[in-house]
Formats: structure tokens, C-alpha cells, sequence
């Protein structure tokens, strides 16, 4: 399962069910994965860049939860 922004706080929510779960996880995000990444595959890169994207999709990605969002500041700057 990808789940793009998984190094946000619900992202990492989300990542820690599915590992308790047993499902393989790679978590693609522009900031590093913040916990121990252990059972987690991380590919660091904006989901603009077809590389970052054609690194975290592979024929085994079962599923994406798609958390990534641009994160902008009170006054709406990103």
C-alpha cells in the first residue's frame, strides 16, 4: 500500500494500522518519515516528479491512500 503524505499526523496514523496490520507500506512524502521506518519502504520527492512516482507504484502496490496535500501557512501561502 503507498500512502502519499505519510509523514504528516494522520498519514503516520494511517501507516502505523496498516504495518500493525501486516501490510507492506511505502510512504511517499517531500519531508523524511519521521518514526522508525521499520517495516516501511520511504521514498522522499514531490508526487510532481514522475520518478518519485514510478519509484513508490510498483506491480506489488496493492493500494494508495491519498493523504498529500500542500500545506499552506495563515495566509494561504504554500
Amino acid at each position: 500500500m503507498v500512502v502519499t503524505g505519510g509523514s504528516g499526523f494522520i498519514g503516520r496514523a494511517v501507516v502505523r494500522a496498516l504495518r500493525d496490520r501486516g501490510v507492506p507500506v511505502t510512504v511517499v512524502d517531500r519531508v523524511p518519515f519521521p518514526e522508525d521506518a521499520e517495516g516501511v519502504r520511504v521514498v522522499t520527492g514531490n508526487l510532481r516528479d514522475a520518478a518519485v512516482r514510478e519509484e513508490a507504484v510498483t506491480r506489488e502496490t496493492a493500494g494508495i491512500v491519498h493523504l498529500a496535500a500542500p500545506v499552506a501557512d495563515r495566509l494561504g501561502r504554500t
